[in-house]
């Protein structure tokens, strides 16, 4: 259903469902370090359920491998896809970002260069409240 481009790579498909929360899905973007824009779309493959959406969250692990998300914008059946800027965002987290993504869905990975992108299935209504 999801897909992410990021530039000079081929296209990852392999969003993986929560089975704790069947809303949420997500995705690591490896060696990310040198990455400063990703775009995240529908594939076509199947449309969201009417009157739904995704709030799309981004995550860099801290000093401390901790991940803390951010929203970082939206999509919808009437906008399947968007870019956003993930570059300089691995030194401006704080530890007080509220967000659904707060437990992680697949084990840490050691690694400090791997960013994630983690999509939550809503209801237009509240994507709209909070893209304010």
């Amino acid at each position: 259903m999801f897909a992410l481009l990021v530039s000079g790579r081929l296209v990852q498909t392999n969003f993986v469902q929560s089975t704790e929360d069947q809303r949420k899905f997500m995705i690591d973007i490896p060696q990310a370090e040198g990455v400063n824009h990703v775009a995240v779309f529908l594939t076509g493959e199947s449309p969201f359920p009417l009157g739904t959406g995704g709030q799309i969250y981004f995550a860099w692990p801290d000093s401390q491998n901790k991940t803390t998300w951010r929203l970082a914008g939206y999509i919808s059946n009437d906008k399947p896809s968007t870019i956003f800027k993930i570059s300089g965002h691995s030194k401006s987290y704080s530890d007080d970002t509220k967000s659904y993504f707060a437990q992680p869905l697949l084990t840490p990975t050691p690694c400090t260069q791997t960013a994630k992108i983690g999509i939550l299935i809503e209801s237009l209504e509240t994507i709209k409240l909070m893209s304010k």
